[in-house]
């Protein structure tokens, strides 16, 4: 993904976040609690002075497309309050050899923190160690990689948010009928648990899932695979995505079959031409989350530990030292879309930018 940004509008007109303000309010410096953490990390050095040239964070997503964009925006927004920069860089599909060599160029270029979402949750523990060892704090969102020994996660709760899609999708169908989940990635956390989710919700209320589709992230990879699983299965009742392209694809597909209101589609992060299938009801709901917000709570959550120290950064975001540094999470909230509500939310996300969007970062300038 190239480090151009959108034009404000455009961005958070094509956004799936709402609420940002709410949410970012956790991130505010607070009193630090009497009680020391139950569980100190190991980082060399987790309250790095601020450096007088000005903060670069390394930002690294798992692919190239534009719902990533609104996720670095966030970045850039908290970067600018505070006189920083973004390094944005992103494979063109997953690919988790050149995410690692990614990774590695940060470590090179000597940055202040890295924020990145994971193609494979396994396969950065020694990256995030020796970025630690240098500390350099390292901050996940969207795709988690919990056993790398990263010092927080921000982003959706990925089972629940597809078990909230997957329950939808059942109730629609009246608990029977053929689905595919189009799930992308093999590895990524989000893709994963967000399958699972569906999976369970589907298959205990009476559906049948009939594959989990991995394409690699490659949207057009994608959209051939909607259209061959159609021919493979000439009764299948739904589609769910976990990913924004999914539902787009489905229902491009759906819709060039002549099958629209016959196959039912739904998803999680929709985006983009997916906001006008839901409007036009071929997808019947999907369920959005904050990725502006994400992005920017996961600066701020970084800027925080090289402020004030990591203990207060935990603190200000709300999460609960006394578990392992693994379940360490901040959750975004997420909200059903349909036809009926995605104008207006569309519309609030042009009211935010009519104002003055802000993350609550003042204060610790």
């Amino acid at each position: 993904m190239s480090g151009n940004k959108l034009a404000r509008r455009d961005f958070l007109r094509l956004s799936a976040g709402v609420g940002a303000g709410t949410i970012l309010a956790a991130c505010q410096p607070t009193p630090a609690p009497t009680e020391a953490p139950t569980e100190a990390p190991t980082q060399a050095a987790v309250a790095t002075p601020v450096p007088e040239k000005g903060l670069v964070f390394g930002g690294l997503v798992k692919n190239i497309h534009p719902a990533w964009e609104v996720t670095g925006e966030g970045i850039r927004e908290v970067l600018r309050k505070v006189g920083g920069e973004l390094i944005w860089t992103a494979p063109e599909i997953e690919d988790v050899p050149k995410q690692r060599e990614m990774f590695e160029g940060f470590l090179a270029q000597g940055v202040d923190a890295i924020l990145f979402a994971a193609s494979d949750p396994e396969a950065f523990t020694d990256l995030v160690s020796e970025a630690h060892s240098r500390g350099i704090p390292v901050v996940t969102y969207e795709a988690d990689a919990a056993p790398s020994g990263r010092l927080a996660y921000i982003g959706g709760n990925d089972y629940r948010y597809g078990r909230v899609a997957g329950e939808a999708m059942a109730e629609k169908l009246g608990g029977k009928g053929k689905v595919a989940i189009l799930q992308g990635s093999a590895t990524a956390t989000n893709a994963r648990r967000r399958a699972d989710g569906m999976e369970d919700a589907l298959t205990e209320a009476g559906c049948e899932v009939v594959i989990r589709d991995v394409d690699k992230e490659d949207v057009e990879v994608s959209l051939s695979h909607c259209e061959q699983l159609m021919a493979t299965y000439p009764d299948l009742a739904g589609f769910m995505g976990v990913y924004a392209y999914h539902i787009s694809n489905a229902a491009n597909a759906v819709v060039a079959a002549g099958k629209a209101g016959e196959i039912e589609i739904s998803g999680t992060d929709p985006f983009g031409s997916a906001f006008d299938f839901i409007r036009d009801g071929t997808v019947f709901a999907a369920y959005a989350h904050e990725l502006y917000s994400e992005g920017g709570t996961a600066a701020i959550f970084a800027y925080n530990i090289m402020t004030f120290g990591l203990h207060h950064a935990y603190y200000g975001a709300q999460i609960d030292t006394s578990l392992p540094v693994s379940e360490r999470k901040l959750f975004m909230p997420d909200i059903k879309l349909t036809k009926d509500n995605v104008d207006g939310f569309l519309a609030y996300q042009d009211e935010l930018l009519e104002g003055k969007w802000g993350f609550g970062i003042d204060p610790l300038e």
